[in-house]
Formats: structure tokens, C-alpha cells, sequence
């Protein structure tokens, strides 16, 4: 098994969990939460699958964070981003967003800075996840 968390936010706000409890997700809510189930059982082997992918591949957003990736849905049209913290052996979930273009960078960068921040908060002793 692996470890899944949220990421906390400076704002005590879990940005990943507030997508998933927002009440127009409902629809997606236990795919998604069944997609976090099968990252707790599989790991990273959830990247042989459509349901994980490396987050901004194919945009150029500028580099790609190592360890930053996205659950996702192609069908039900939802990203969930993640990040690997392989110096705790966890996984943090980030943030999420209903994906309504093929491409979507601003999602890509809110994702890519909320890594940034837990990795700097963390380094200060900031408690950043549940």
C-alpha cells in the first residue's frame, strides 16, 4: 500500500478536496475517489494505465517538475494532480479541475506552482498536508 495525503494550502485550504467535495462534482466524485484507491494499491504502476499520466508533457509550460503527475479521466473529463514526495514516501494530492479544452495550462501551472510551494513549505517545518 501506499500512502496518499493532501496538500494543505497556506490558507488551511485542501485545494484536491475541496474539488472532489465540490457539489458540482458529484457526478464524478466516486470515480475519482476510486482512481485515489487504485493510487493507494498501485503506485506508480497506475501510469501503465489511462488513469495517470506526467502533468504538462505536452504543453510547453515550461519544464516538467519531476514527480508531478495527474490522475485523470478522458471519459468524465477530470484531472486530479499529484505529486510524488519520494523523501517521505508519499503521494500528495495536490489540486483537481474538470478538463473542458484539450489544453488547459493554467491548470498545468497551478499545479506546478502548488508543488513548488509544499516542497518550500516543507523544507520550513510548515505542516502542508493531512
Amino acid at each position: 500500500m501506499f500512502e496518499v495525503r493532501y496538500y494543505k494550502d497556506a490558507r488551511n485550504i485542501f485545494p484536491a478536496r475541496e474539488f472532489i467535495n465540490d457539489r458540482h462534482n458529484g457526478s464524478i466524485k466516486i470515480h475519482v475517489l476510486s482512481t485515489i484507491s487504485a493510487l493507494e494499491i498501485n503506485g506508480l504502476d497506475l501510469m501503465k494505465t489511462e488513469r495517470m499520466s506526467f502533468i504538462g508533457d505536452r504543453d510547453d509550460n515550461g519544464p516538467r517538475i519531476q514527480g508531478l503527475y495527474e490522475l485523470r479521466s478522458e471519459k468524465q473529463k477530470w484531472r486530479v494532480a499529484v505529486y510524488q514526495d519520494q523523501t517521505n514516501d508519499i503521494f500528495v494530492l495536490l489540486c483537481g479541475w474538470r478538463k473542458n479544452q484539450w489544453r488547459q495550462p493554467e491548470d498545468i501551472l497551478r499545479a506546478q506552482t502548488m508543488q513548488r510551494e509544499y516542497v518550500s513549505r516543507k523544507e520550513k517545518g510548515d505542516v502542508v498536508t493531512d
